[in-house]
């Protein structure tokens, strides 16, 4: 996360801080992206100093990806002054710019979710991880509401959540943009666990949030009148494996993600090798998720051996940037 240590505020304020940024960030890389070579230097102009455009354009778009990935992760970053000068250029396009900016934010979320909702008969492995998550931690929230511990189910939805932002949605969102990659198979199946997950989630914070979780519900959903007239209905699944290994998954992503930050470098920095021992029911696991894990992690060689227990992380090797 984006930290300003001006602003005494609390994690989950700086959150949501963090979350409409990288909203903007994603607007601008969009624009970027779109645009050929002498557009993008025009572009880049509206955020950085003309001379350094000219001398590396290269470094003003790692520059805009440190900063979206930044907003992404749980370390609190200080913003050196390339990045304080860059953010506020984003904040005045922005504010220049609103009404693009929500027809771009809207478009967004329809595209994620613009398919034919129908029967899958089998998940991907990380889809399986989380709908396997969500089943167990929906037991204890409905035992806490019948036990009328309102603010031990809202902190354990909340766990939850949070989980399903930081490390589900990063894995799985290569795989939702790029079928040519993944295949439309594959692509589904996050779409179909992104779709009933966040339908659950709606309803369950609608207790505690009534007003956003019913513009959401009829903004994607609306089969019903209103969220809070819809029927909770257990999800019927037995993941026991893929919860305990992607559980795993979930720390080994999480370790080399925070080596990249250790070493002042983008997430989106390739992992020229990396190096892993496992135990057999791990390594299969990965095997089954093999595309998630490395897009996730931009890893070019993996190095897997064998152990008795859990994992061990041998080596991890970043990729060097060349300065031009």
């Amino acid at each position: 996360m984006l930290h300003f240590s001006v602003l005494e505020t609390s994690i989950k304020v700086l959150r949501i801080i963090n979350n409409c940024i990288e909203a903007m960030i994603d607007y601008a890389l969009s624009l970027i992206d779109d645009s050929d070579k002498e557009e993008k230097v025009e572009f880049l102009e509206s955020f950085f100093p003309k001379h350094l455009c000219r001398q590396n354009i290269e470094k003003c778009i790692n520059t805009l990806h440190d900063l979206q990935d930044w907003t992404r992760d749980n370390y609190l970053h200080e913003l050196t002054g390339l990045h304080e000068y860059v953010l506020f250029r984003i904040f005045q396009d922005f504010f220049n710019q609103k009404d693009d900016f929500e027809r771009f934010r809207k478009k967004g979320q329809r595209n994620i979710f613009k398919f034919y909702v129908k029967d899958i008969e089998n998940y991907e492995y990380i889809d399986k991880w989380i709908l396997g998550k969500y089943q167990e931690m929906e037991k204890s929230f409905i035992k806490y509401l019948d036990d009328y511990e309102v603010g031990l189910a809202l902190n354990i939805l909340e766990k939850f959540f949070w989980n399903f932002c930081d490390n589900y949605i990063e894995i799985v969102k290569h795989r939702l943009y790029r079928p040519e990659e993944f295949g439309e198979e594959a692509r589904y199946s996050g779409q179909k666990t992104v779709y009933t997950l966040l339908y659950k989630l709606l309803q369950d914070f609608s207790i505690f949030f009534p007003f956003v979780t019913e513009e959401i519900y009829q903004e994607i959903y609306h089969q019903e009148k209103s969220i809070h007239l819809t029927e909770i209905k257990p999800l019927q699944f037995d993941f026991t494996n893929e919860m305990k290994n992607g559980d795993m998954i979930a720390e080994i992503i999480s370790k080399v993600r925070g080596e990249k930050t250790n070493n002042n470098v983008s997430l989106k920095t390739p992992v020229e090798t990396l190096d892993i021992s496992l135990n057999d029911e791990l390594n299969e696991a990965i095997t089954d998720s093999i595309k998630d894990f490395k897009a996730t992690l931009f890893i070019e060689n993996l190095n897997i051996s064998s152990i008795e227990k859990g994992y061990k992380i041998n080596d991890i090797k970043l990729k060097k940037e060349i300065d031009d």
